[in-house]
């Protein structure tokens, strides 16, 4: 594999762990805050809705992202040198923002 795809695989990993334990916690704060069972999380649906959480939050990522690089091509910080060769270079000549 290219080091640029176990570099994108290892985000998604990373953002898909994060939304896991977000989903967790908020598990956890409503079976100690509201009184929920825990047998509604070990329902079938529950999973369901965790993994599409879950998949929602890393689509999410890399359309902020995607949007993220598109600004930086906007605003002129970077160029993009070509659709074949999927290359860009960041611009030395603007300032940095602080």
């Amino acid at each position: 594999m290219q080091s640029s795809t176990i570099k994108t695989l290892r985000v998604y990993l990373l953002t898909a762990s994060c939304a896991a334990m977000a989903i967790e916690v908020m598990a956890l704060l409503a079976i100690s805050l509201f009184g929920v069972s825990e047998d509604v999380f070990a329902l079938p649906a529950f999973r369901a809705a965790t993994v599409v959480a879950i998949a929602g939050v890393v689509v999410l990522t890399r359309l902020v992202a995607h949007a993220a690089f598109l600004s930086t091509l906007l605003h002129r910080y970077a160029s993009f040198l070509g659709v074949f060769t999927q290359r860009w270079v960041r611009r030395f000549d603007r300032p940095r923002r602080t």
